[in-house]
């Protein structure tokens, strides 16, 4: 893999562990409810719920080999 290749996937690592660390204690904040959640982001549920998933797919990707 080229250093460009390297520095993708650490990023996208760590804007992966970032967002699942925010998006976790904004749900443990409000008890699980994602429209406060989202509120309290300052986004709108549907794009909160998106992000979620995308924090899953990324850390699903970035498990494999």
């Amino acid at each position: 893999a080229s250093l460009l290749d390297s520095y993708r996937r650490e990023r996208t690592r760590a804007l992966a562990s970032f967002d699942a660390a925010y998006f976790s204690s904004l749900l443990d904040r409000t008890g699980g409810n994602l429209s406060e959640a989202a509120r309290i982001a300052g986004i709108d549920r549907k794009t909160f719920s998106m992000r979620i998933k995308g924090v899953k797919k990324s850390h699903a990707i970035l498990k494999e080999p």
